[in-house]
Order: structure tokens, then sequence, then C-alpha cells
């Protein structure tokens, strides 16, 4: 006998018995068989306690199972029931019981015909309760809603529980048409006849309007793409002739009815890429979907940590489309979810396999968009597969590129894009005005295979990247001059776009002189990215390209060589070898007359010359730069030969000439300077120098401030970093090391490590290294000096000897401190030798210095006296450079002599005289030992009685 229809209720929850249905807050919720059997004989006892053999025997039907079973069947319950999960109670050693307060109530005449013909519910809706309480609150104050969305998002579903919810709202219940399976759109009359219970034989569109009448329905039409007009048709005859219908249809784009609400259904919320957190993960509609379907195919399965990372990267490749997830975790059960994962690729044919009961276009993920792409017009195929050239989102400026053809322009790009995302073929991605659009992914690659089924599919790709050729440009130009924040907002996405265009037009299909174009404009955008290595990739591939191009000539020869000239720098190139190639681009430079190249030209010799510390060549070609800036109308590269002129200065040991050049451009200080392509000549490279400065100059604590100032940019999505790596190799970590604030040096040398490893950077990881090795040893962890030559040794092979002078000092102190005098000599004369070749002589009176300590370390009269010349040629260098901070650490040298020979009063006075010069920094560690050492050399003598 058929079961009475009748309804169980507890709480918040109801069991309809009759159709086999269990909801919680008037939701479905899918138990599956078995457990719905084990809860209805738990609720059916009505208190009473159930054995265990009783429920395996009714559930399980005589089949021999184990226990476990039926304790897995309990504890799934109660994790449905959460807050509530008391309410089934176990009593050891014998089985459960029911302990809520149950009520039943039979569902006769019209409560029972509410949901007359809505399909039951056979899963559970995940994650949507936000959307069924926004198309509830819809329906309080219209008649008319459509839910629409791409094929796969979940609209059937979602309108059919927001319609079970909504029943008890209409008096005369709900009623359900799908027009799916009609082929024929004068069928449709007789198929909303059936739905509604009337005759379908020889019925007109008048007779069924007719029949409603004033009645109080609510009339879900389900699947109305295919037959779009001629539901519009019948839906507003319906809504003008019955007053108190309401109407809920499901389509892929509006009926465009007055009065209609759209009600775009989403794709369930993915993991955002990083989040690695099971719980995290699982916290996102899409992830549990996933989960939820997988365990459902797979009992045995329970994700854990290791899965985490995995399902995330699964859900947004998926886009969150409900029906691809499904599809996706059927598969998973069988081949697991790393496997499936690798192979999402091949999505279309590894995607199949849904429901046998479905419709055949919801059978597999290709049938599901082939239904769609079928309804298209050929104008609208023809731009869908198109647009799938781009890499992601797109502008509207750019899709009337990709489009454009003889008879094509930018008001027909507007209507092809508006006609797609009417047809939810195309996310509009509200609020991102530099990139509103975009498809899918799984429409993408759908609509790839179409374009390349395409005769003019390489025109669209020419398109593509003739379009972004005129942005590279563009962003180029825009680099020099926009703020950097704004910069970085407009051309971010640009990169993805820009590898596709280099695949196809260094392929050999494709046109290199496209690629070449890129390649030039594109300079700025990976330097912000540190995609340095990809820079490299693709000027290799320019230039070997440029070399069989008809079309290449001197200027791309030498743009190209520009670019490279940046990329080379630190390599190991020998300084000769690159000498030769950048004075072969002068000389083309000069030869076209680009003043502008010739400078850029300029920058790289410098930048050569520097890698091998030769000063003197370096400021010989910087001197031939700042003559050429002075020319150009902007002044921002006059500042930029300020700049260089007072690094290299200052690496000479002339400061106070360096800094008449850092007070020539007061301007860098309070505003932002012009990005100079190829060359950090900005700011940060004004900051750097100063820094230096200021503390060699005895301004310790505006050094300090200075070299630290901004370093929170680090964190900074629009920081160079790059350029942050150069602050802490150039300016933190060694102002922090002479000043003797070592927790300062640390922070920095580990922000440097930190940044230098995500963004793949060796030569940086190096630094870091040797920055690590060098603290180790100021702090008496000698083992560390064979890690410091050694980091030393590699930077020098690496072409970065500036900055290395300071850590070769920090090496022989160590040395010597240890006792290992012959080596700390050997290091330190080698430095010395290495500063009067190169001209780099602004640590030669602390080489000098470091010298007399070990010879006066080493005792006897004549070494005694070699190291008092050592003091006294350190202390006349140092004044000499006006370099106040080595006078102070040569005059504690010298007064430590005197205080050796007996003559205390001579080294106080020595020591006084140039520690009073000092305005700040009395709280570093030499401001600090000096006045230490005073202290005890002015005390008065204690005369032995």
């Amino acid at each position: 006998m058929p079961v009475k229809p009748s309804c169980l209720e507890f709480g918040r929850f109801k069991i309809l018995r009759h159709r086999r249905e269990f909801l919680a807050d008037g939701c479905p919720v899918d138990l599956g068989s078995r457990n719905f059997d084990l809860l209805l004989s738990l609720v059916e006892a009505r208190g009473e306690t159930v054995s265990k053999n009783e429920l395996l025997s009714k559930v399980w039907l005589g089949r021999i199972v184990e226990e476990n079973s039926l304790q897995a069947g309990i504890s799934s319950l109660r994790k449905v029931l959460g807050a509530d999960r008391d309410l089934i109670r176990t009593v050891a050693g014998y089985g459960y019981q029911f302990v809520g307060d149950v009520s039943e109530s039979r569902m006769q005449g019209a409560a029972g015909a509410q949901t007359a013909n809505l399909p039951a519910a056979v899963s559970t809706l995940i994650s949507r309760e936000g959307a069924l309480s926004d198309i509830e609150e819809i329906f309080r104050n219209h008649r008319l809603v459509t839910l629409t969305g791409a094929g796969g998002i979940g609209k059937t579903q979602l309108a059919l529980h927001a319609a079970r919810a909504m029943a008890p709202m209409f008096s005369d219940g709900v009623r359900f048409a799908d027009l799916a399976p009609l082929a024929d759109p004068n069928l449709l009359p007789s198929s909303v006849a059936m739905a509604l219970g009337l005759p379908p034989s020889a019925l007109s569109v008048d007779r069924v309007v007719a029949s409603i009448g004033h009645k109080n329905y609510l009339f879900v039409l389900d699947n109305c793409e295919h037959m779009v007009s001629s539901a519009a048709a019948m839906v507003e005859q319906l809504m003008r002739a019955a007053p108190q219908l309401r109407v809920l249809c499901t389509s892929r784009e509006p009926l465009r009815l007055d009065g209609e609400q759209i009600y775009q259904v989403q794709p369930l919320d993915v993991p955002t890429d990083g989040i690695e957190n099971l719980e995290e993960v699982l916290s996102t509609g899409s992830a549990k979907l996933f989960v939820s379907r997988l365990h459902s195919a797979q009992a045995a399965f329970t994700p854990d940590q290791r899965h985490a990372k995995t399902i995330g990267v699964l859900c947004r490749r998926l886009d969150g489309l409900p029906l691809a997830i499904e599809f996706a975790a059927a598969r998973a059960a069988t081949i697991g979810i790393d496997e499936l994962t690798r192979r999402l690729d091949n999505r279309f044919r590894l995607l199949a396999g849904g429901h046998r009961t479905a419709l055949p276009r919801h059978q597999t993920l290709r049938a599901a968009l082939d239904w769609s792409y079928e309804l298209l017009t050929e104008s609208d195929r023809q731009s869908l597969s198109s647009l799938a050239v781009f890499a992601g989102s797109f502008t509207l400026e750019a899709a009337s590129a990709v489009l454009a053809s003889s008879d094509a322009d930018s008001t027909d790009a507007l209507d092809s894009i508006a006609s797609l995302s009417q047809k939810s073929l195309i996310s509009i991605q509200a609020g991102d005005e530099n990139a509103p659009y975009r498809l899918l992914e799984t429409t993408r690659a759908y609509a790839l295979e179409k374009l390349g089924e395409r005769n003019d599919a390489q025109q669209v790709a020419r398109r593509h990247a003739t379009y972004h050729m005129a942005v590279a440009r563009r962003s180029a130009e825009e680099w020099e001059v926009e703020p950097l924040a704004e910069w970085i907002t407009r051309y971010a996405r640009l990169v993805d776009d820009v590898r596709l265009a280099l695949d196809w037009a260094f392929a050999p299909e494709g046109e290199a002189g496209i690629g070449i174009e890129i390649v030039i404009a594109m300079g700025p955008l990976w330097r912000q990215f540190t995609l340095v290595d990809e820079w490299r990739t693709r000027i290799d591939q320019a230039l070997r390209a440029a070399q069989s191009c008809a079309q290449s000539d001197s200027r791309v020869a030498m743009q190209l060589g520009i670019a490279e000239a940046q990329v080379q720098m630190g390599t190991f190139l020998s300084v000769v070898e690159l000498e030769a190639r950048y004075r072969h681009l002068l000389q083309i430079a000069e030869g076209l007359g680009d003043c502008r190249y010739q400078m850029f030209a300029l920058i790289s010799l410098v930048g050569n010359r520097l890698g091998d510390l030769d000063c003197s060549a370096a400021l010989k070609y910087t001197e031939r730069y700042c003559c050429l800036a002075s020319s150009q109308v902007d002044p921002v590269w006059a500042s930029a030969g300020d700049v260089l002129m007072a690094m290299i200065l200052s690496l000479m040991g002339e400061q106070r000439r360096a800094k008449l050049y850092l007070d020539r451009c007061p301007r860098q200080k309070t505003v932002r300077m012009q990005r100079i392509p190829f060359f950090r000549s900005d700011r940060d490279s004004y900051l750097n120098t100063h820094a230096r400065v200021l503390w060699l100059q005895g301004f310790a604590d505006q050094a300090i401030q200075t070299a630290s100032g901004r370093l929170d940019e680090a964190s900074d999505s629009t920081a160079d970093v790059l350029k942050l790596c150069y602050r802490y190799q150039y300016a933190a970590y060694p102002v922090a090391m002479l000043s003797g604030d070592l927790r300062m040096a640390e922070e920095t040398a580990m922000s440097l490590l930190n940044l230098a490893t995500k963004y793949a950077l060796p030569l940086q990881v190096a630094w870091a290294r040797c920055f690590a090795a060098a603290l180790e040893v100021r702090r008496g962890a000698y083992p560390a000096l064979q890690r410091l030559r050694t980091g030393i040794e590699e930077l020098v092979a690496a072409k970065q000897p500036m900055g290395c002078e300071h850590l070769t000092i920090e090496l022989a102190a160590g040395l010597w401190k240890c006792g290992k005098d012959a080596e700390a000599l050997e290091v330190i004369d080698s430095a010395l030798a290495e500063a009067e070749r190169t001209g780099a002589r602004w640590c030669k009176p602390e080489q000098l210095r470091i010298r007399g300590e070990i010879l006066l370390a080493r005792g006897g009269q004549l070494a005694l006296a070699e190291a008092e010349n050592c003091f006294r040629l350190s202390l006349d260098l140092a004044a000499q450079q006006e370099a106040l901070s080595w006078e102070l650490r040569t005059a504690v040298s010298l007064a430590r002599l005197r205080q050796l020979q007996g003559d205390s009063k001579g080294g106080a006075t020595c020591l006084q005289g140039i520690y009073h010069r000092f305005t700040e920094g009395f709280s570093t560690t030499d401001l600090v030992a000096a006045k230490a050492l005073l202290d005890i050399l002015q005390a008065p003598a204690v005369v032995e009685a």
C-alpha cells in the first residue's frame, strides 16, 4: 500500500514519509536512503529505545553487515542535526533512542497540492542560502523573476528549492513546467496546460490563460532559453490575464518583459589562491559541494589537510561551476583528486558521466556547453570564439580590437558583448573598470576549441597581438610619468595576454616583428613584477628573431641591446665584453641622433664599470651622461645625473663633493621623481647614497632614519622588489652595521632573504647570506668566517663588488679577533691594493685602521711604529675625505695606543677634539665607546701613598 501523505515534525526538522524527504528549516537535506530509513525508524519509535539488531534488520533488510556501519550512520545523522545532535541518545550496550518531541500531521487537500508537480529533491542545495533569501525577498514586491546564469550554474535546482520554500505563500499551489524537452515552440501551450493539470489536447494559449483566471499560483517555467521569444510571449499573456499569478523562470538570457526582475545566479564561491588551511577551504561553497558529492560517491572519503590545496586549485579552475564540480567529484571518486587536477586541461573528455536520468546536456560538460553554443546566432558564435583568445579579463577596447574586421566597429563589439553576457557566456566583473569582462575558464576552453576550427584563427591571434603591442607601448610611456599605484592597477593584468601574444608572434606562423616591439616595450612591467628570468628569455627570443627579420633595423637593434643590457647586469659576462657591446649601442644611438638612447647606453656603461668598481671610468661616462642630460627639457634627466655623480664620488671617498651633488636635487626628498628606464636613479638611489654620505660625515641618526625609511614597502603590491632589495643591500644593512645597530642589521638581512627567496633572485639571496655570516662574525661566532669569505668571493665574481668593501673589513676584523693575524693582514692588504686599483677609496681610512690594529696585536717596537703610522695615515685620509665617523674610529685606536705608551693626556687631546665635533648619534656603538675611553683617559691619576 502506498504511504499516506504525512509529516513528522520535531523542532526545525520535518520528515515527509510519502516523499522520503527530510527538511531542515524548510530546505531538503540529502541523507541517503539508508540514513533516511535509520532516522525514520528512531523517530517512529516515539521515545522507545531501538536495539542495534532491530535497526540493522530494518535498515539493512537482513543483510549481514558489521556494527560499525550502524555507528557510521548514527554519526552522519548527528552531523546533519548539528546543534540538535543530542536528540539521538546512545543506550550503552543496547541501541539508540530518539528523545525529541515529535508531532504528526496529515497532508491533504490544498495543503497537499501546494507542490503538486514539483520534482522531488534528490540532493542537498549547498551554499545557496543567501540566494534563496534574495529570491523570496524579490517575490514580495514583484510578480516575474528570471534566474539567469551560465549553463551548469544551478539555476534549475535553485528555482525548485526556492519554489518549495515559498509554496505556503500560494493558496492554489506551485506548478512546474520544464521546456527543455521541447523542440517545437508550438508545443509550449500544451506543456503549460499539462503542468496546470488541464487536458493537453488542442489547447490554445487563450484557453490556458482563461483557465488560470484569479488563481493564486506560483508558476515555475524552467529552461526557456531555446525558445525564449515564445516563452516570453506566453508569460506576458499569462501575467496580464491572471493578476494573482507569479512566475519564476530560468533561462540563460532574460525574457526582456516589462516588470521582469533578473536574478543573476553566481558561481559558488571558491577558495582564495594561497589559502591552504583545510577549514578555510571547506568554508567555501564550491569546496563544500565537491566534498559532499565525492563523499556520496565514495563514502569512505574524508578530506584532510593534504587535500586542501588541491581542492582549492580544482574549484578555482572550475570557476565554482556546480555542474562541473559535480562531474569532477564523480571522476575523483575513481582516479583521485590529485590525478583529476593534473588532467584538468582535458576537462571535456574527463568531466563526463553525469546522472543517467539527467537531461542529455547535463550528462557531460561538453554537452552543457554545446547546448548554449547551438542556441547562438552565427555572429555570436564568431564573437565568443574570438574572445577566447584573451588569457583572462578584458576591456571593451580590447574586445573591439580583436573582433574588428572590415565591417565591424566598437559598436558591433559592444553589441556582441551585450548579447553574450545576456546569454550568460560572458561574466561582467562589477567594480573592475580596467578589465570588466571575462569568460569563465571552462567556457574559454570550449570557445578556444571552436576558434581552432575556424579558418581565420590566425587573423584573430594577430589582432590580439597587435592590440597588446600598442598597449605595451602605452604602458612603457606611462610608466615614466604616472603614479606607480595607478599604473600597476591599470597594467598588472597585461602579463598573461602579453605571454600569449609573444608565443604567437615568435611561432613559425606568427609575426616576429610584433613580438620584437612587445619585448622592447615590456621592460618596465617585467621589472616591476620581478620577472627578470622571463624578461631575459623573451629578449633572447627577440634577438634571435631580429637576426632573421627582414624589418629589423639599427633602431630595433639598439632598443633590444639596451633592454639586454639591463637584464645582463650581474651576469658572468666579462666587463670587457659588455663594454664592447654597450659602446656599440652608444655608436648606433649617436648615428641615429637619439639622445635618449645615448643616455641609456651611457647608463649601461656606468653600471658595467661599477661591476668592476672602476670608479675612474664610471666617472668619465657619468660626465658624458650629465652633458647630454643638461640639454633635456625635462630636469629629471639632469637630476639622475646628479645622483650618479654623487654615488661615484662617494665611492671614491669625496664625500664633500658628493654632498654638493646631492644638495643640487633637493626635490628628491619631497617630490616623486620620474622613473628612468634601465637605471635605478630615482628616489631610492638618492636615499641609498645620501644615507652612506650622512653616516660618513658623522650624522648617524639621520643616516639610520634615511636608510630605514619606507622599507615597509616590502609588503606593498606596488613596490619595485629589486629597488627594495637595493635599499637593503646598499643602505639599510651597511648603515646598521656601521652604526653598531645589530638588531636592525639582522632584521634587514632576514627581510632581504625572504624577499629574494620569494621572487627567486639568486644574487640577492647571496647578499643576504653574506650579511648573515658577517653578523655572526661580529657577534663572535667565528666559524662563520669561511662562509663570509666564500660569499664575498662569489659576489665579486658575479660583478657585485660595490658594497663588498665593508664586508671585507668585517672579514679582516673577525680573523684578527680570533687570532688569525697573518690571514687578517693578507685580507686587508689585498683590500687596500684593490682600493687603489679601482679608485673606490671610501673605506680606505678604516682599512688602514684595521691594519694598524692587527700590527699592534702582534707586538714589538717595529710593529708598534708601523701601527702608529697606519693610524696617522688613516686619520689624515679621513679628514681629507671629510669622513668624521672614520676619524672618530681612528682617533679611538690612536688614543688607546697613546694610553699604552703612557701618554693618556695626549690620547685624550686627540680624541676629544674629534668627539666634540659630533652633534648626534651619541647612542651609537662608536660614540659610546669613544665617550667611555675619554672618561678613562681624563680621570684624575691615583697617587699611591
